[in-house]
């Protein structure tokens, strides 16, 4: 009688998991679309600079892309230098003068605050996303600036 009612409990979960993969595909599939829908949006309204914004937007998520592997990978190690962690966490001041910089600190200031040795976590992380913010405004300040000329 238990084996029977351990079956049915794993038919009802695998049916249950079926359900949600079938949910995030779905979802998936709306999001694409959307996002296909607003990058036609941007390309019909920018015109010819529109490849060149595209262009920015896969520099940036490159960026933070890389900021993240960065730290992950440095967090792995058995022996971690905080002070290195803190210099990049308040290198967000100055980086985000130059927007690809800011964005890498940012994100890479963002992936320390997962340390458990690392004190003052909310400090860095309220950095960090001051930083990326700072980052993608100059960035469309700069393009704004340059398409008026």
């Amino acid at each position: 009688m238990e084996r029977k009612d351990n079956a049915y409990q794993n038919d009802q979960d695998k049916s249950q998991s079926r359900e949600n993969n079938a949910e995030k595909k779905i979802l998936e599939l709306i999001l694409s679309i959307l996002v296909a829908f607003v990058v036609s949006a941007i390309v019909r309204f920018l015109g010819p600079y529109a490849i060149g914004l595209i262009a920015f937007l896969i520099i940036f998520a490159g960026a933070g892309f890389i900021g993240n592997l960065w730290a992950k990978s440095y967090i792995k190690r058995e022996k971690i230098n905080t002070k290195l962690i803190s210099v990049v966490a308040r290198s967000n001041f100055l980086t985000w003068i130059i927007p690809i910089l800011g964005v890498f600190t940012g994100f890479a200031t963002l992936k320390f605050t997962e340390h458990p040795q690392l004190e003052g976590k909310e400090k860095y992380r309220t950095l960090a996303i001051v930083g990326i913010i700072l980052s993608i405004v100059n960035l469309v300040i700069g393009i704004w600036i340059r398409l008026t000329k």
